[in-house]
């Protein structure tokens, strides 16, 4: 890797070293590992590169360091379909040494709007996702009240706070188990009513866990 830097100025009057990659060598190391050219380099080992002035100070850790050398690295973000353009595209045929104009390049800048395209949608699908799957998990609570109505028939009900849950549950004549969901997981709080139904309700839970809040 070649590197390049900067000293900025922060607004608390700290200077601040920006190292980053600015060339990739052929057959490197670095290149056979996909680094991306603009990564910001963090730590050299246990050093903090962020707190050094000069180019020079960079080299001398990185000499220094124990071999194998373990770099720490910010990288930057991939762009979105719609923050690519005809320079980034450029800039890449030319890396791959892909004469301009000629039925290769227009193939290859074909293919590369496509993957760029698909690469944006499979990310925004998969940030939706996250998000639907947390808002349905707050809107259902972290609590829940699990009663087996019937052999076989088991019934869920959530809340937002204990309180409430157990509130609900001191009403109930039937065996109930009190959960709070924290992660994937549904950790008892506490069991009541009357019957032998709270090992069944357990064992259900157990078993359905996985699905509970899908």
């Amino acid at each position: 890797m070649k590197f390049g830097g900067t000293l900025e100025h922060t607004t608390a009057g700290v200077e601040v070293a920006i190292v980053t990659v600015s060339e990739l060598l052929r057959d490197s190391q670095a290149a056979k590992l996909g680094v991306p050219v603009g990564s910001i380099l963090k730590l050299i080992g246990q050093t903090n590169i962020t707190q050094v002035k000069t180019m020079a100070e960079v080299l001398d850790v990185l000499s220094a360091a124990p071999r194998p050398v373990e770099i720490a690295m910010t990288v930057p973000r991939p762009k979105r379909d719609d923050e690519y353009d005809d320079d980034d595209i450029g800039a890449i045929m030319m890396e791959k040494q892909v004469t301009p104009g000629t039925d290769m390049a227009i193939m290859m800048a074909e293919q590369m709007k496509a993957e760029f395209a698909a690469d944006y949608a499979a990310a925004a699908a998969a940030e939706a996702a996250v998000q639907a799957e947390q808002k349905n998990a707050e809107a259902m609570g972290n609590f829940v009240i699990v009663t087996e109505k019937g052999t076989g028939f088991f019934h869920f009900e959530f809340f937002a706070d204990e309180l409430n849950a157990r509130r609900a549950a001191a009403k109930l004549w039937c065996c109930w188990v009190l959960f709070c969901r924290q992660g994937g997981a549904l950790n008892e709080v506490t069991s009541g009513g009357l019957g032998f139904a709270c090992m069944s309700i357990r064992n259900h839970v157990l078993m359905q866990i996985s699905g509970v809040g899908s």
